[in-house]
């Protein structure tokens, strides 16, 4: 025998049930994690807007979010102030 049919012969291959438990423990881990509430993203909005009015210029990731936070501040004041009537 040569040292390939060796290794072939000696290595197992983990069962079906074994293969199965495992999924069912990882799967059990993300049923119990509970999710963040998102906040909304305009992202994309911003983007767009941006490209629209000057399509040669770009937008580093850090202020993007600052435009994310001031749209979503600003969603929300209209938001109130339309609540109060």
């Amino acid at each position: 025998m040569t040292d390939t049919e060796k290794t072939t012969k000696t290595t197992k291959t983990p069962s079906k049930a074994a293969a199965k438990g495992a999924t069912d423990k990882t799967t059990a881990k993300k049923k119990s994690k509970s999710r963040k509430s998102t906040k909304p993203n305009f992202n994309t909005y911003i983007y767009r807007v941006l490209k629209e009015t000057h399509p040669e210029i770009g937008i580093t990731k850090k202020s993007m979010g600052i435009m994310n936070d001031f749209v979503v501040d600003m969603m929300d004041k209209i938001a109130t102030e339309a609540k109060h009537d």
